[in-house]
Order: C-alpha cells, then structure tokens, then sequence
C-alpha cells in the first residue's frame, strides 16, 4: 500500500477538505463493485479485501466492503481530498465519482492523466497565488481611466503610462534567470508578498507619473509571479494533463481578475475613489503562510538534469515569441482602453463597468477548461488557432459594434 503522504510537506497539510465517508448499500452488488477502481483514483487490493490507495489526488484513500447476512454488500469510502483552498469546488464531483462503481475513465471533470497527491496540492496552491497575480495584473487596466480624470491626463499619456509599465517585463525576465539559478519556491513566495505592497503604494500617487513609476515595479513582479506558477505547475504535472492544469490556472487567475473589477464600484464614492482599488490586494497577504507551508520546490528542478542547449529549439522559441508580441500588439490596448472607452464613449460608470466585465467575461471560463481538455487530447495546435481567430474577431466586433 502506497503512503499518499510521502510527497507532501512534512510542515503542513496537504489538503483543504477533511475526511470524508461515503457508505452504499447494493441488494444486488454489480460484479465491478469487487475490482480495483482505475480512474480517479488507483486502488491496490489489500489481504483483506480491501482497497487502498494507489495513486489520486487523495492525501488518504480506503475502500472496504462488508458483506450482509441478506446477500447485500455494504461499500464504505474514507478519503482525504489533496485539493488545498479549492477542495470545496471538487469534493462534490469527487463524491458523485466514487458513489458509483469502478471504472477505467477518468470523468468529465477530471484531468486526462490522473493526479497524484502531490501535484494536486502543488495545483491548488499555486491557483490560490494565481488570484493575486489575477489581480494585480488587472489593476492599472481597469482604474487608469479613473486616475486619468483626476490627474488631468489624456488618452495619449495614459497610452504612454501603459507602454512603460509593460516595458518592466525586462524585470520578469532578469526574475525568471534567478528562478532557473536558485529555484522556484523562494521566490514565489517573496513575489506574493513583495508585489501586493508594491502595488498598494499606487494609492498614495500624487500623479500619473508616480503612479507610472510604482506599477512599473509592481506589474512586472506580478507578471514574474504568474510565469513562475505556470513554470511550476509544469514541472508538477504529469504530461497528459499540462494544458488542464494551465486551464485552472488560468480561471484562477481569471477570477482574481474578476475580484479587481467587483472592487471598480469604489471608483464611484468619489474622485479619488480609484486609490481603495488598490489597497484591496493587500488581503492577499493573508494566503502567504499557507503557501509558504504547503508549496515545494518542483521535482523537476530537485532533479539531477544535464545541462540544456538552445539548439534545435530556435526555431519554436522565434515563433512562440514573436506570436506572443502579435498577440499582445493587439490585446495589449484592448484591453487598456476598454474602460476609457465604455467610460467615455457609452456613458458608464464604474459600478457599470464593473457589471458588463463580470457578465462578459464570466462564461468564459467554461471555454477555458473546454479549451484545456481538448488541448491535452487533441493537441495545442489545432485549440490555439481556433481560439486566436475566434477571440480576435470577437474582440474587434466589440469595439465596432
């Protein structure tokens, strides 16, 4: 029997969800109900009949079956679910799954590849900083317009701040070296307390200017932070459930985007209202001791590994990067004007802004996980272009309409 707990941190738990107990009951027990189960979680039979852990998100696993004297068998399930801050979202699904009898397939729900607990955990930690990176990264796109009408900026200087705020990403690289040199987990968890404090100082700017100037620091650490978390969660994950993971990350993400624009109605109590916005993402101080607990330092970096060569890799690196420059010539301003323009040009408010973001963006999450299952079963290739052509027009279509 495989100890589930051998790969979680020996100084705090791995999961979030407590022991749970399912029983059934089967007056007529289908002949399934007696092998080892084989999609969400791996059982391994025991002398006894029973069914331990062999591999699954699970922090402890255990499934015995007691025959009755009436012909009926009895199913219990003990488990822990190694799903730290998110287990609430799964524990559901995870118990609609095992409520029925074994089966080969992993659900709808789950990834392609099977999980084991230590990638489980490392999943769920590294979603909960993804909503501070969410956040961050959202914060001068949605509040610039606000700033911009108590500053006395116009639409080319807020063009401008942008520009050299993005230029920071020359940070985030010079942070992502230090992170090959010296490894992952230090510095995320420096990154999510350093990037947070950086960005609060935004609401004491006295100008465009100074505002500028603190989210050219605060920006590209954040940015740092979010690359590091996709780094880690591919080294974590198994091969055929990457673009799954990257997937969750991304609705992670996405929702700490979403915290940003619920909190844009503060821009409403007044002319400097815009300066709460940014005190907001000191709550997320609060997730760091967890963190710092429960993260380790990627297997795949602990791992002995011969030294890399760029060679016969060039040619990929070229075209992922200038799709990536492309790709942000156009999202870039979208997005940084988007708010300028339903302010300006269709009369919002901020509590409106806020409303339309929300509503709009919210159902693509369902794109997002659709997206990152048929990535891991049917390749990145064919999912990236139809989702960089889809999401282009509709986006044009946006400022057009």
């Amino acid at each position: 029997m495989l100890d589930p707990r051998r790969h979680l941190p020996a100084n705090g738990p791995g999961a979030s969800e407590p022991v749970a107990r399912i029983v059934n009951r089967y007056a007529e027990p289908p002949p399934e109900l007696r092998l080892p189960r084989d999609d969400i979680v791996h059982e391994e039979r025991e002398a006894d009949g029973s069914f331990a852990y062999g591999g699954g998100p699970f922090v402890s696993y255990q499934r015995t079956l007691t025959d009755q004297r009436d012909g009926a068998v009895v199913e219990v399930v003990d488990y822990e679910l190694a799903v730290p801050y998110f287990g609430f979202i799964f524990a559901p699904l995870v118990r609609h799954t095992l409520r029925r009898p074994a089966g080969d397939k992993a659900p709808w729900w789950a990834p392609p590849e099977r999980l084991d607990a230590r990638a489980a955990t490392a999943l769920g930690v590294l979603a909960a900083v993804g909503l501070i990176v969410g956040y961050l990264n959202t914060l001068l796109t949605q509040t610039i317009a606000f700033a911009a009408d108590e500053f006395g900026s116009t639409d080319r200087a807020q063009g401008v701040s942008l520009a050299i705020v993005r230029c920071g990403v020359l940070l985030a690289l010079v942070i992502g070296g230090i992170a090959d040199r010296r490894g992952r987990r230090q510095l995320i968890i420096g990154l999510a307390i350093a990037a947070p404090i950086v960005a609060a100082t935004g609401a004491l700017a006295p100008s465009l200017a100074w505002l500028t100037a603190s989210q050219a620091i605060a920006r590209p650490l954040a940015m740092a932070l979010g690359i590091l978390i996709a780094v880690v969660a591919m080294e974590e994950m198994p091969a055929g459930s990457r673009a799954y993971a990257v997937s969750l990350l991304a609705m992670a993400t996405a929702l700490g985007a979403g915290a940003c624009v619920a909190s844009l109605p503060l821009a409403d109590l007044g002319v400097a209202g815009w300066r709460l916005v940014f005190v907001v993402p000191l709550l997320g101080l609060v997730l760091v001791p967890g963190v710092s607990r429960r993260l380790q330092e990627s297997r795949r970096f602990e791992a002995p590994h011969a030294d890399a060569r760029f060679a016969g890799h060039l040619g990929r690196f070229w075209l992922l990067a200038i799709s990536g420059m492309l790709l942000n010539l156009f999202v870039a301003p979208a997005s940084a004007f988007q708010n300028r323009y339903l302010k300006n040009e269709r009369g919002f408010s901020a509590s409106r802004i806020s409303a339309f973001t929300l509503l709009t963006n919210t159902p693509g999450g369902i794109g997002i996980i659709a997206g990152g299952r048929l990535a891991d079963l049917r390749g990145r290739r064919v999912v990236g272009s139809i989702a960089l052509f889809g999401g282009t027009l509709c986006t044009v279509w946006f400022f057009v309409a």
